[in-house]
């Protein structure tokens, strides 16, 4: 089951999207707990986290750019789409990471596809392990990891936000996590996370963290142009 908000100042555009959610429903047997309002205050006052938002871009209260900020305090994973009639905003869009643009009048299919991607976004983000490091046992989600460093006896996990030595080997992990079109190797000490890719070259790679954009040595010559060549693979599919 997700849980999906709409928000949207326009009754008739609101209904529109929740009759679409309701077709993609059926015609996907994807589970969906929709949430719709005509005002961002109201979506505000509830408090509330969701797994997907579709957000009207111009709405008199709030624009949908700010409430998509602020539903990301909630949850850092939640997906967000925007219904638009204007491209204007793409910048300013661009630096909250928004998922998919919806042009109105809507076209039902493009929006069926944009969903199935989405869906599949949050299945990828929503995906943990557990893991013991430093005595403890944590769980994480996989979307959270860098990369995963072959190291003696063990492997280092590297997230955005802090590192972890495991006794497992990278191996193992990329057994665990089984999503192979998403961490791919580099080097053959390094497992990268491209969910976190944002830049390539040819002796580092740069990774969208918590504390911006930073860079490491985790590519080597021989596994450059594959590891490109997945990189691109995997953007283009989001696209």
């Amino acid at each position: 089951m997700f849980d999906v908000l709409v928000c949207d100042d326009e009754i008739a555009d609101v209904r529109q999207v929740c009759a679409l959610l309701r077709e993609f429903s059926d015609r996907s047997g994807i589970d969906l707990s929709v949430t719709s309002e005509t005002s961002a205050q109201s979506v505000c006052a509830q408090d509330r986290a969701f797994d997907i938002a579709i957000l009207d871009i111009e709405m008199p209260d709030m624009d949908g750019l700010r409430l998509a900020e602020y539903l990301m305090q909630k949850n850092a994973n939640v997906t967000i789409i925007i219904l638009t009639a204007h491209m204007k905003y793409l910048d300013s869009a661009m630096r909250i990471n928004v998922f998919r643009y919806f042009s109105k009048p809507l076209d039902p299919e493009r929006f069926f596809r944009g969903m199935t991607e989405a869906v599949e976004k949050c299945r990828l983000s929503g995906k943990t392990i557990l893991i013991e490091a430093d005595k403890r046992v944590l769980r994480l989600r996989t979307s959270e990891i860098l990369y995963i460093e072959t190291q003696k006896g063990g492997s280092l996990i590297a997230t955005r936000s802090a590192r972890y030595n495991t006794k497992k080997r990278t191996q193992e992990w990329e057994q665990e996590i089984a999503l192979p079109n998403v961490f791919v190797y580099s080097h053959r000490s390094f497992l990268v996370n491209l969910q976190n890719v944002i830049g390539v070259g040819k002796d580092s790679i740069t990774f969208q963290t918590d504390d911006g954009e930073q860079s490491f040595p985790v590519v080597s010559q021989r596994y450059y142009q594959r590891f490109r060549k997945a990189f691109f693979a995997f953007v283009e599919a989001e696209v």
